[in-house]
């Protein structure tokens, strides 16, 4: 895959009957402890000064006025991803590089439970966003990943696009799941992400695409676009037509 620079912002598969491999078997345990790590998540903030996720500045809000601000004056990045997907193309819009301050947030959010940020980062995205109605999918963690870290960022972030889009769109958390319990794509040489991540995700069996809606597909980082394209062709495959990417930063 390869990504090139678009002169203009142009605008598959069911899950198995069977539980996922690594997929709790008991749902109200799993909710039960999603909730407790969200819960605990909130006395820290209460009892804790909250920090920015950027910058690290001790305030009141997860991104700090001048880190918001410095983010609201990012052009959006549009690009061309070329996949091998039947379109043979998906357009990624991205809030900026990633480098400096929004790596570091991003990071953040991967592996400090920044919660709120993320959702502070999608409204700054969505707000950029054409106003497009979008089925907004979040690219979904391994349920043995998503115990790990207590919530997902890409979830989240979706959350904050719906919030800060002028169109009225659509949140379908729970479209794809990851049915493969892969190794972390910045754990491996560019070589070996697509091949990391074929097979990996599902459509779940219950959920029903629109072709007509086009398809917001979200994630928090895009280095060599292989998670996109793995999700894109799978959701393809599902009735989608258009499937269009959003992320936070863009490895240029």
């Amino acid at each position: 895959m390869s990504i090139v620079d678009s002169g203009s912002p142009p605008l598959g598969g069911a899950s198995p009957s069977q539980p996922l491999a690594g997929e709790s078997l008991d749902p109200a345990r799993s909710r039960c402890r999603l909730a407790l790590t969200r819960a605990w998540a909130v006395i820290f903030e209460v009892l804790v000064p909250i920090r920015c996720a950027l910058c690290g500045a001790h305030g009141r809000h997860p991104v700090c006025a001048p880190c918001a601000r410095a983010m609201e004056a990012l052009p959006l990045i549009s690009r061309t991803m070329r996949a091998a997907v039947p379109s043979g193309a998906c357009t990624l819009y991205a809030l900026g590089a990633y480098d400096g301050a929004l790596r570091a947030g991003i990071l953040n959010l991967k592996f400090r439970n920044c919660e709120a940020a993320a959702r502070t980062l999608g409204r700054l995205l969505g707000r950029k966003l054409p106003p497009v109605p979008w089925v907004v999918v979040p690219v979904p963690l391994h349920a043995c990943r998503l115990r790990e870290r207590g919530y997902n960022q890409a979830e989240a972030i979706a959350e904050g696009i719906v919030e800060g889009c002028t169109a009225s769109g659509s949140h379908l958390r729970h479209a794809l799941v990851r049915v493969l319990s892969t190794d972390a794509q910045s754990s491996l040489p560019l070589r070996r992400r697509q091949a990391n991540v074929r097979g990996a995700f599902a459509v779940r069996g219950d959920v029903r695409l629109n072709p007509a809606r086009p398809v917001l597909l979200v994630d928090d980082v895009v280095t060599t676009g292989s998670t996109i394209a793995a999700c894109s062709r799978v959701l393809r495959a599902a009735g989608t037509t258009t499937v269009t990417a959003a992320a936070l930063a863009i490895r240029l």
